[in-house]
């Protein structure tokens, strides 16, 4: 069963991997055309304006605008370069906690309370604890919720609407 969820996130970093020098190669490209209509968009301005004003108005408004499209469409491809680059690093740390390799993510020390009645018992905190196991939180307000889940008692309802 490990073995095959490791396969899983391996294929998926691979999808990812190759989905992202996609994108990196068609960023590299607009790179180039974006160059490439700056020159080509002033130097016919310039021509067109000497030939007629309006012309040369003309030209340059086209030029920008589809400057413009091309900008839009580089910041569309850096935010799917992002959202790849932070699939394949999800992937890298599932394949991480397989391993029981935990030891560079939060522990949660700083939740510790002495007087709980079973924290200590359960290790919900520390090394090697269920917080440092079942963390997958970015944010402070994450880890909150996550600890305040641990901490407390709850229904049996509500604790079936959190696993879904």
């Amino acid at each position: 069963m490990k073995s095959e969820v490791n396969k899983t996130y391996k294929r998926r970093i691979e999808k990812y991997s190759d989905n992202l020098d996609n994108i990196n190669r068609k960023i590299n490209l607009i790179v180039f055309f974006r160059l490439i209509l700056v020159v080509l968009g002033i130097t016919l301005g310039i021509y067109s304006f000497n030939i007629q004003i309006s012309l040369g108005i003309l030209i340059s408004i086209a030029f920008a605008g589809l400057f413009f499209y091309v900008v839009k469409l580089h910041n569309h491809l850096d935010f799917t370069k992002l959202q790849l680059s932070i699939l394949i690093e999800i992937n890298n740390e599932e394949i991480n906690r397989l391993a029981s390799n935990y030891s560079e993510y939060n522990k949660g020390e700083e939740y510790m309370e002495v007087g709980h009645p079973y924290a200590s018992d359960l290790d919900l905190f520390g090394e090697g604890s269920l917080f440092q196991y079942i963390n997958r939180t970015s944010l402070i307000s994450g880890r909150d919720c996550l600890t305040e889940w641990l901490l407390e008692g709850s229904e049996e309802n509500e604790i079936l609407l959190r696993q879904e």
